[in-house]
């Protein structure tokens, strides 16, 4: 995630982490799908080509994260293999059986 601002340059506003370096993980309410590994947070200032001789202050957050892999295996392996198990069941069931 990149935050700058549009309509104003590095003369009128400058943008800082508060001397933050990474993600605060204590705010962070936990995914059911995805870890967050770290999360480095940088400021700079870049000079836009073509628009204006003066610098643009950013704060970049590069988010990294990782997928859990028990979340692929309970939530779409399993649920598959149980209703392709209960479709071969059916063709077991006697067809006088009441239904």
């Amino acid at each position: 995630l990149r935050f700058f601002s549009w309509s104003y340059d590095a003369s009128l506003v400058r943008l800082s982490s508060a001397d933050v370096a990474s993600f605060d993980h204590s705010v962070y309410w936990d995914s059911v799908e995805w870890d967050v590994v770290s999360a480095p947070i940088t400021t700079d200032t870049v000079n836009c080509s073509g628009c204006h001789l003066s610098p643009y202050s950013f704060i970049s957050v590069d988010f990294h994260i990782k997928r859990k892999p028990l979340f692929y295996t309970l939530n779409l392996v399993l649920p598959v293999m149980i209703v392709s198990l209960l479709t071969v069941v059916v063709f077991y069931l006697p067809s006088n059986c009441g239904e």
